[in-house]
């Protein structure tokens, strides 16, 4: 599941929540799998999920906007 930080880290913006399945999607990736992986970006505080109606939807943290120098492995 580590494999997948990255390339769902690049997918999401901080301009525009994203559904983990419109992720998945793009990735061609099992949608739970992406889940996890948006959740545990949220974790390392690299993404931020939203409450509500956006619950489950996905956005990187405004105050990085870019993941190029983001340890995903810490």
């Amino acid at each position: 599941m580590d494999d997948l930080l990255e390339p769902v880290s690049k997918r999401l913006s901080s301009a525009a929540w994203r559904s983990f399945v419109e992720v998945a999607d793009d990735l061609g990736e099992i949608p739970w799998d992406v889940l996890e992986a948006c959740r545990t970006l949220a974790r390392k505080r690299v993404a931020e999920e939203g409450t509500g109606k956006l619950r489950s939807h996905f956005r990187l943290r405004s105050a990085l906007g870019r993941t190029d120098k983001v340890d995903f492995t810490a």
